[in-house]
C-alpha cells in the first residue's frame, strides 16, 4: 500500500504496487523498485477499495518507500 491513512479515509481506496516473484535482476526496469529480496512493480500499481485488503503481507523500508513515491511522481 503506497497511500496513507488520510487518503484511505477520504477516498475509501488504497494504491498498491504488487510485489513480483523471481530474481531481482530478471525483472529489472526503471519502474521497478528493489527492497531486499523483493521487487515492487510501480508500472503495475492499481487502486483498490479498502474493503478488498485481506491481510498484511509485510512492510517496505523507508528508503524503498521514498524511491517508490519518486517513481510514482515520474510516471504520473
Amino acid at each position: 500500500v503506497l497511500t496513507n491513512s488520510e487518503f484511505h479515509g477520504r477516498a475509501g481506496r488504497v494504491v498498491v504496487a504488487p510485489r513480483l516473484g523471481g530474481p531481482p535482476d530478471a525483472i529489472a526496469s526503471p519502474w521497478r523498485v528493489l527492497d531486499g529480496d523483493s521487487v515492487y512493480a510501480i508500472d503495475f500499481m492499481l487502486s483498490l477499495d479498502t474493503t478488498r485488503l485481506l491481510e498484511l503481507s509485510g512492510h517496505v523500508s523507508e528508503t524503498a518507500l521514498r524511491r517508490i513515491r519518486l517513481v510514482m511522481r515520474r510516471i504520473t
